[in-house]
């Protein structure tokens, strides 16, 4: 059976994740199914998902015996620590300049292929 210790650092992991990428679910797992197109490194997502099988293997009695308790504090420590750094307001400013970018580089191509059809039909 996992110390409180093991479930305490799976309960953490699973709040970080809910609080610093809006991620809400029943399980990790779940929680992680609903990422979507946001870009998490790979250490870090093979970290979240060794806490997401201990909590899985918790719910069945004989596989709750297996659990690796080393290695799952080892994983959420690791989780828990980069899911810290992650600014929840930073990536909000971060996909807003990013789409104000995308909008501007279109306005100035329209503007640019406007100017040119002015050009070239004699208009100007």
């Amino acid at each position: 059976m996992p110390d409180a210790q093991t479930l305490r650092h799976i309960q953490d992991v699973s709040r970080l994740i809910e609080a610093r990428l809006g991620l809400k679910g029943r399980t990790i797992e779940a929680q992680m199914s609903k990422l979507g197109r946001r870009r998490l490194p790979m250490h870090l997502k093979r970290d979240i998902a060794g806490v997401a099988q201990a909590q899985l293997m918790l719910t069945h009695p004989k596989l709750s015996r297996q659990i690796d308790a080393a290695r799952v504090v080892q994983c959420a420590r690791l989780a828990i620590t980069a899911l810290k750094q992650i600014d929840p307001w930073e990536q909000r400013k971060t996909m807003i300049l990013r789409k104000l970018a995308k909008w501007s580089a279109l306005a100035i191509g329209l503007f640019i292929g406007f100017v040119w059809w002015l050009w070239a039909t004699g208009r100007v």
